[in-house]
């Protein structure tokens, strides 16, 4: 994994220069992805191009036919009633760890609640995620050796939260790492219970 310094510059798709909190909102929203520019292993500048794969804030979330850890298989078809949060992540990802404290209180809160699946998505194989697990409780679902089902909702930042309303439009997406993030979410989807 590549990592920017505070020399790397940043570019929209129209080469000019942006600021770092600029690209990583456009990127978080999932419309846009980025090609880094190395020079002596290091990240020099990182370009902002048109995602293939978007999935944004209002769109249609592509159907998915997926087993957990456990085995337990969820296809968005079938959860089409639901409201379903989507976390995509990894294990070696410092700004993913850091939230997992909140995503747990997350998953307390709508343990009891049929109508809220709270999915975790990761490229990881089972095999690290298990591993992982062993010293880190993660209280959501964990869907492991997801690159397809990544690659598929134009995930290209991490962490990336989406919530997928009742009827599968996306009702949130955020891609940038804050500590407001889990807080949003739980307001999106308490709006949507309440519909």
């Amino acid at each position: 994994m590549f990592k920017p310094d505070e020399n790397t510059l940043y570019y929209d798709e129209y080469d000019r220069t942006i600021g770092v909190m600029k690209f990583m909102e456009l990127t978080g929203k999932g419309l846009y992805t980025f090609d880094p520019t190395f020079a002596d292993g290091k990240v020099v500048s990182i370009k902002l191009k048109k995602a293939a794969n978007s999935v944004s804030l209002g769109s249609k979330a592509p159907d998915f036919s997926v087993t957990d850890i456990h085995g337990k298989q969820y296809t968005l078809k079938e959860l089409k009633n639901k409201i379903v949060v989507l976390h995509f992540w990894y294990t070696d990802c410092i700004p993913c760890l850091s939230g997992v404290p909140q995503l747990n209180k997350l998953a307390r809160k709508y343990k009891n609640d049929d109508r809220v699946v709270l999915l975790a998505v990761t490229a990881d194989p089972k095999q690290k995620v298990d591993s992982f697990l062993k010293k880190t409780k993660f209280n959501f679902d964990i869907l492991p050796s997801q690159g397809e089902l990544i690659k598929l909702y134009g995930v290209n930042t991490y962490p990336t939260n989406m919530v997928i309303a009742q009827g599968g439009n996306v009702a949130f997406r955020n891609g940038v790492d804050n500590s407001q993030v889990v807080g949003k979410m739980d307001k999106v989807i308490d709006s949507l219970r309440s519909k």
